[in-house]
């Protein structure tokens, strides 16, 4: 619940330091590569941080709490702190390398103290978050200290019914059975959405992260063109957002375990998802770490247009791919 709390405080501060005017001209982290930290930031804490939220109302003293249940919420708290402290990280530095303090303002000043202050709440919860056994460890809990029903750590029969799509499932249905006359007809559609796209998503996880990123990207593309007008511009945010969310979905949906397939990938499948997420990730990171780039493909910060961009960005994502692909063939990772 602290940890929720956090993602909550987190975005609402992060959203007025990055969209405020007046503060953003004087927010030591306003330019990239520190931006880029905050500005993924505001999309992935939130998204965690919901379906964290989501999950708790089903954690009732009156029942059992199943084991995985547990887990799944300690996972979710860690990488909620891990998110902003990296973040925060990103904004320290930004101080350190930044302008010297005579060019400092109150704005700055301000800024730097409520940093200070959020660093600290962000070290007590996570100490907090830690000190539980591990993620895999809390289901060997077999009692709670107040006498309340036990954890359960028996396995299920069926493994997706104890991920969060089945828990997303139940909330939804508590929620609807609560609406009164239209609480038979919302549960007959909350099961066929459950049937049809939760079955879907259970059989292709990664296609579904692949959609669902996408989308991210053309609503990025969509708003810098309401911004700036329509342009190359836009592929850029298509490109880099669609990106930046599937390397995200794959790397923590996989940690926190949001999806139970209904069989396991094979040993080639496991490589390619591994070499997509890693060279997935390197776009958003070539894009924010550009300055120090542009030799790569032989221009400069000055002489540097936005199709140069798009090919450091482009390069990166698939040299990254080829690297990790080559690393894991000859390791012979994943083997089955």
């Amino acid at each position: 619940m602290w940890s929720v709390a956090l993602g909550v405080v987190f975005t609402i501060v992060a959203w007025v330091t990055k969209e405020v005017p007046t503060i953003v001209r004087d927010a030591p982290w306003a330019e990239d590569p520190y931006d880029a930290f905050v500005s993924f930031a505001l999309f992935f804490v939130p998204l965690v941080t919901v379906l964290a939220a989501a999950r708790l109302p089903l954690c009732r003293r009156d029942q059992p709490l199943p084991g995985e249940r547990v887990a799944g919420l300690v996972r979710a708290a860690r990488l909620i702190v891990i998110l902003i402290a990296a973040t925060l990280a990103a904004e320290w530095v930004s101080v350190v390398a930044g302008p010297g303090r005579a060019s400092w303002t109150t704005t700055m000043t301000i800024l730097i103290a409520t940093l200070a202050g959020f660093t600290a709440l962000t070290a007590g919860i996570a100490l907090m978050v830690w000190r539980i056994p591990g993620a895999d460890g809390v289901a060997a809990s077999a009692a709670r200290r107040d006498g309340s029903p036990p954890i359960v750590v028996a396995a299920r029969p069926d493994p997706s019914s104890a991920d969060w799509l089945a828990d997303l499932r139940l909330v939804a249905d508590l929620v609807a059975s609560r609406l009164g006359p239209a609480a038979t007809t919302l549960h007959r559609v909350i099961g066929s959405v459950d049937a049809t796209i939760g079955a879907a998503v259970r059989r292709h996880p990664l296609g579904a992260a692949a959609v669902t990123s996408i989308a991210f990207g053309v609503a990025l593309a969509l708003a810098a063109a309401r911004e700036e007008g329509p342009g190359p511009v836009m592929g850029l945010f298509l490109g880099v957002g669609s990106a930046g969310m599937f390397a995200f979905l794959a790397i923590a949906g996989s940690y926190l375990r949001v999806v139970a397939r209904t069989k396991p990938l094979t040993t080639w499948t496991h490589r390619l998802a591994d070499s997509a997420a890693a060279g997935c990730l390197a776009v958003p990171l070539a894009l924010a770490f550009r300055d120090g780039a542009w030799g790569l493909i032989g221009v400069d910060a000055v002489t540097a247009g936005i199709a140069d961009l798009s090919g450091l960005v482009v390069a990166s994502g698939i040299a990254t791919f080829v690297a990790v692909l080559s690393i894991e063939t000859a390791l012979r990772t994943h083997r089955v």
